[in-house]
């Protein structure tokens, strides 16, 4: 009998990089040859590259499913502009056109209408001038972005 399915639980994040690697490989062999593979993980920026569809599920419930891009959906048409503040930054300074700041560790981050790009990076070299930002990236929404934005309101078992 041939493996039609794989139901993986979140083991590839615990095993080193060059494993790991192999391992996402062979994954995306399977769903390249039609073979079904559920992964349970938290890593999404990894399995997005090998999946064909996603379901982003919160205290067992579906919140979205679908394509990547049907997930991404409006927020796919968002950057992530993502940076390191130094002690000085003081958020009040924000602009108003800054969308869904999340905070993670020591990092912020927050989502920025594409017609807004040049205004946001003109306002991040300032930061960075200012010495109120140490580093910055600007990058294309992810799933993990809607991943957070989806269940930013229901924390706690909500």
């Amino acid at each position: 009998m041939y493996l039609k399915l794989l139901f993986n639980a979140n083991s590839i994040n615990d095993v080193d990089p060059v494993r790991r690697r192999y391992l996402w490989s062979e994954i995306k062999k399977l769903t390249n040859q039609g073979k079904g593979v559920i992964l349970v993980t938290h890593n999404v920026a990894e399995a997005e590259n090998v999946v064909n569809r996603v379901v982003i599920l919160h205290n067992g419930k579906i919140l979205t499913e679908g394509t990547s891009s049907e997930i991404r959906g409006e927020n796919g048409k968002n950057l992530r502009l993502e940076f390191s503040p130094s002690n000085c930054f003081d958020e009040a300074d924000l602009p108003s056109w800054v969308q869904d700041l999340f905070v993670i560790e020591e990092r912020k981050m927050f989502s920025v209408k594409k017609e807004k790009i040049n205004e946001a990076i003109d306002w991040i070299r300032i930061q960075v001038d200012r010495g109120t930002v140490y580093d910055y990236s600007l990058s294309e929404s992810t799933l993990e972005d809607v991943y957070v934005k989806l269940t930013a309101n229901k924390r706690g078992g909500q």
